[in-house]
């Protein structure tokens, strides 16, 4: 603070120590700015935080694994974007969007689906988008303003666009989800099996009787397609309930019905427990 300022406020009959935004507003009076001369400190805001429907297309414990998978859309014009973990053991998602609606992240799913055969799933997260540039301010105003980068037309930019997942726990359970379908249609017996709890119990047979019989299952079906809507999440304390739409269909059969997979968090580990199905 100017000495000289605070002498010649001293003088004017103030005992205590003027601020310095009391010093600028002598200042200006003392150059003729008078009352047209104002002080506004603005202060950063936080990012506006909001949720919309983006298109999963996969999920990968490797960063390189999805760098690789993202490159090869790339070079077809697909615009990616990659979720990195906020946890040592959480997966790398490659995403899309977000789209204006559920309905157009559907579209979206349809045609990866047809041109790609690659087996998406529409999920609503939230994310923070910067906030649109403070207007300019008014004349005789003056503003302290920390130096921030700002898209000029207030979009969020790539760098700017930060995913933060509704619920952890779930975020979690999707990208699991997508791998189990993975291994189920790829025919990856023991990395689907791997999905399963210890404790799975499924219409009264035992763990090992129920293996044995998804493991022939499996190996008589080729040609394995599986296609989901209309997915409802509901989240406990350890566990997370997955209610949809199934539809299945390989070289041998065909079934449509509603699913339900029950995952229980086992000591950091996200496992089926619980499997039930309802014919259609």
């Amino acid at each position: 603070m100017n000495d000289l300022a605070v002498k010649h406020f001293m003088s004017a009959g103030l005992k205590t120590r003027p601020t310095t935004k009391a010093l600028i507003w002598l200042a200006a009076v003392a150059f003729g700015f008078g009352q047209n001369f104002s002080v506004a400190q603005a202060e950063e805001k936080p990012a506006l935080r909001e949720s919309a429907y983006f298109v999963q297309l996969s999920a990968f414990k490797k960063k390189s694994n999805a760098e690789n998978f993202m490159s090869k859309l790339e070079e077809k014009g697909y615009r990616l974007r990659l979720k990195t973990p906020h946890k040592r053991n959480d997966w790398f998602k490659v995403m899309m969007g977000p789209f204006p609606s559920k309905q157009k992240a559907r579209n979206m799913e349809s045609m990866l689906l047809k041109k790609e055969n690659i087996h998406a799933l529409v999920v609503k997260s939230s994310f923070r988008r910067p906030n649109p540039p403070s207007p300019a301010p008014k004349q005789g105003e003056t503003r302290n303003l920390k130096a921030v980068k700002r898209p000029q037309d207030g979009a969020a930019t790539d760098d700017e666009f930060k995913f933060r997942p509704l619920n952890e726990s779930v975020d979690t359970v999707v990208s699991l989800f997508l791998s189990w379908k993975k291994a189920w249609q790829e025919k990856s017996v023991y990395a689907y099996l791997d999905f399963y709890s210890d404790d799975f119990q499924h219409d009264g047979e035992t763990l090992e009787e129920w293996k044995e019989s998804r493991i022939q299952a499996l190996m008589k079906n080729n040609d394995i397609s599986l296609e989901f809507e209309d997915i409802k999440i509901l989240k406990g304390d350890d566990r997370v309930k997955m209610t949809f739409m199934q539809k299945y269909s390989s070289n041998q059969f065909f079934d449509l019905g509603e699913k339900t997979l029950i995952w229980k968090n086992e000591g950091g580990n996200w496992k089926i427990i619980e499997e039930t199905w309802k014919d259609i």
